[in-house]
């Protein structure tokens, strides 16, 4: 089964000042070490920075975009 949307790595690698091949194999590395981690039944929790947050919590895989909040009027 592959994925419902293919990811744009051209735009995310511009987007992070990145080589395309360069994000796509981090990108690549990345999941394949949460699906390692998850056979072995750990929780996972991964800071993105502006590309969000991925949490993984018995084993489901949680994505959470950034949330830009306005500043405070105070």
């Amino acid at each position: 089964m592959g994925p419902t949307v293919k990811p744009n790595f051209a735009a995310m690698a511009k987007s992070a000042s990145l080589d395309k091949q360069i994000l796509q194999n981090s990108l690549n590395n990345f999941f394949q070490l949460i699906g390692d981690l998850l056979q072995e039944g750990q929780n996972v929790e991964v800071d993105l920075y502006e590309f969000g947050k991925f949490s993984a919590i018995n084993r489901q895989i949680i994505y959470a975009p950034i949330n830009k909040q306005k500043p405070s009027a105070f």
